[in-house]
């Protein structure tokens, strides 16, 4: 029988190489992800004068994805993480699988996603954040009243907990937004859509928090539903650039199903695109992609980098982000109530 499930994924021009991205995530998925190889993929260009580049329409045409240009993202344009939430309210709205699931263009497959196929009475699945960040640990925690005004925002009396997969912090519900497996009838994709909206319209995040506010919302509308969500496993959702610390606690990077590196192979594509954009022809640049993909499957620990200026990489080192957020948990717990 069939599966019936369908990806979602955006792709964009622009300065964080969604393209070549994506590019390598296509590609991963129609070889390595076993029965689901066949599934259709939707991608996404959703922000007016912002399509994919013809090579990339011509690969994307090659590996039978349908892609959508509809200007989706209008009214929020300049906040390009609403593009998530849009477009897989899209979907649930337009497409016919019983399960959708969104993805991130910064992943690489390796392994069938078994665990994407929803059990009875499940109808979200998700893999916890990796650390702290923005959550909230609790009662007295300067994050706490903005997670108590989400829930009213969706409506929810559920306050669960979960344990991020790095740090292993024991914080309110947050789960990345780079993965998510939904029941297209539960609604919850435009639930998702919704919440951001409501939220963008009034918003009431404090300033460090405007970044991440559709991973925030995803987080609270998933809280709503917590009796019908499952956990998967952080092989779902892997961070590469961790490899050595999750190795430690069980999982090598050859037991993930899946990477997602986030930024922290922009060095390496940095480089990839540059020869990618000088191959001549669509089958040189297919080329060029599978052998970029062979180098990160196996000298990842070498590629391993972010391609930032020398004061960025310092600022990086010395974890100057993290040390200001511990800075302001320890001198202002009325901070977010003070709207500082």
């Amino acid at each position: 029988m069939p599966i019936s499930l369908a990806f979602i994924v955006c792709v964009e021009p622009g300065p964080t190489m969604l393209e070549y991205k994506s590019a390598c995530l296509f590609m991963t998925m129609r070889r390595n992800t076993g029965v689901f190889s066949s599934c259709p993929i939707y991608a996404y260009s959703p922000r007016q004068g912002k399509p994919a580049s013809k090579w990339l329409q011509d690969l994307m045409a090659r590996l039978n994805i349908v892609y959508i240009t509809i200007p989706l993202n209008e009214k929020f344009d300049h906040y390009p993480l609403a593009n998530k939430p849009i477009c897989f309210a899209h979907a649930q709205a337009n497409l016919s699988e019983e399960i959708i699931v969104f993805l991130d263009s910064d992943i690489l497959f390796w392994k069938q996603p078994d665990c994407f196929l929803l059990e009875k009475g499940i109808d979200i699945a998700l893999v916890p954040d990796t650390t702290k960040t923005f959550a909230s640990a609790g009662p007295g925690d300067p994050y706490e009243e903005y997670w108590l005004k989400l829930y009213e925002l969706v409506g929810t009396a559920h306050r669960p907990y979960v344990t991020t997969t790095l740090t292993a912090e024991k914080v309110r519900g947050t789960w990345n937004s780079g993965v998510i497996v939904v029941r297209r009838l539960s609604n919850i994709a435009v639930q998702w859509r919704d919440t951001l909206f409501r939220l963008m319209e009034n918003d009431f995040s404090p300033p460090a928090c405007s970044y991440l506010r559709e991973n925030i919302t995803l987080s609270a509308v998933a809280t709503a539903h917590y009796d019908a969500l499952t956990e998967l496993p952080v092989s779902y959702n892997y961070p590469i650039q961790n490899w050595n610390i999750m190795a430690d606690k069980g999982t090598s990077p050859e037991q993930a199903i899946l990477w997602h590196y986030q930024p922290f192979l922009n060095k390496a594509f940095g480089k990839f695109s540059v020869r990618l954009d000088k191959a001549a022809s669509l089958g040189n640049k297919v080329a060029a992609v599978n052998t970029f993909i062979e180098d990160l499957r196996f000298h990842y620990h070498k590629r391993i980098g972010l391609d930032e200026s020398l004061l960025a990489s310092l600022r990086r080192h010395i974890r100057i982000g993290p040390r200001l957020c511990q800075l302001k948990q320890i001198l202002g717990k009325g901070f977010i109530k003070n709207g500082r």
